[in-house]
Order: C-alpha cells, then structure tokens, then sequence
C-alpha cells in the first residue's frame, strides 16, 4: 500500500513538471512572438512611405509561412525521431509526435519565425516579393530546422560529437543557432541586392540620408 502510494506520488510530480515545463515554453514562445511586433515597428518606421505595406505584408507572411513550413517538414527536420547527426527525417506534419511535445513544436516556431524576419530588414525596398517567399520557405523549412538539429537536438554533430566528454557546443538562447543564422542570411543578401537606390549619390560619391516615414516607431522596438 505504502508503495503504491509512493509510486502515485512520484508519477505525480513527473506530470506536474512536466506541465510546468510546458507552460514555460508557451510563455516563453509568446514572449519571443513579440519580437514580431518589434521588427515591424522597426522596419515600417525606416522605410519610405511607398515600401511601409510592402515590409508588414512580409513580417506577416513570414509568420504565416514559418507556422506552415515548420509544420510541415521543419519539426521533422530539427527534433524527428529517427536522426543522424547531421539531420533528422521522420515526424513530417507532426504525425507520430507526441501531445507533451507541442510547447516545444510552438516554441522552436516562433524562434524559426524570427530567424526569417531579421533577414526582411536588412534587404528592405530592395527584394522582389515572390523571391522573398521563396527565402521564407526555404530558411524556415531547411535552413534554421538543421542549425537547430546540430546545437539543439542530442543527435546533432554540435551537440555530442565533441571528442572530449561532458564538453559540448551549448545555446541556451539562440544567440547562434537564431541570430547568428538571421544574421549571415541578411549579410549575404544586403551584399547580393547592393544599397538601396538613391542611398549613394553618383556625381558627388557622397551617402544621401533617406528618411523613414516614422521614427518615431524605432521607440517601440
């Protein structure tokens, strides 16, 4: 009887961790979420007025198309059951993923969604929409679900392949595996597309200042 008491307990307290952790990571997630928010302020206040719509639609779009994509293939790709050390590649659509796994499905989410989004600002006025649809899917469906694979997953190189042991690769935040990722993309694409037109005055050689439409919006960044 006293065992059988004890053991409930135990099994108590696992369920009620494990809701806790779960809690934490909806929390946390909704939080990070909001940095949506952010970007969209920052970006529609430096942008001219005729490019204000255009960079919201893509903020949007790129919550729209990273909850869709990491649906799809990019949990499968980040945290799937079977894996190398390299990729994982089981749990498309999240078929066979457990129920206790959704917080962390939401929360990987919205860190594959501020992956995309960091990349909009720094090609602003200066990306064609569908070529930027295209780098949506792509980023939050191959791209960031592999980096995550690698720190993040117990199977990827990063994490365990360190040839000394309890030595490992760690990213507690996603200071690399979210913004250093965000940030090479968006380096790479300010160099290919070049600055914005009217930002380099050919006769002079001089930089032109281009005004945003609300700077006041930067405060609520």
């Amino acid at each position: 009887m006293e065992h059988t008491l004890k053991t409930e307990a135990d099994h108590a307290d696992e369920v009620h961790d494990e809701s806790l952790d779960q809690f934490f990571l909806v929390v946390m997630g909704s939080i990070v979420y909001l940095m949506q928010l952010g970007f969209g302020f920052l970006e529609a206040g430096s942008v001219r007025s005729k490019n204000v719509t255009n960079i919201l639609m893509k903020n949007i779009l790129d919550s729209a198309i990273a909850a869709l994509g990491y649906w799809a293939c990019g949990w499968a790709f980040a945290f799937g059951s079977r894996a190398n050390p390299v990729v994982s590649y089981s749990n498309f659509f999240l078929i066979g993923s457990e129920d206790s796994q959704s917080a962390l499905w939401f929360f990987q989410y919205v860190f594959a969604a501020t992956a995309a989004t960091i990349v909009s600002g720094a090609m602003a006025e200066r990306t064609n929409f569908v070529a930027y649809v295209v780098y949506s899917i792509v980023i939050t469906t191959t791209v960031y679900p592999v980096a995550s694979h690698w720190a993040w997953n117990e199977q990827g190189w990063l994490h365990s392949g360190c040839p000394w042991e309890g030595v490992s690769f760690i990213d507690s935040a996603g200071s690399s595996v979210v913004h250093s990722l965000g940030g090479m993309a968006a380096l790479i694409g300010a160099v290919t597309v070049g600055p914005r037109l009217g930002r380099y005055n050919r006769v002079s050689l001089k930089t032109e200042r281009i005004k945003g439409t609300f700077p006041s919006c930067y405060t609520f960044d």
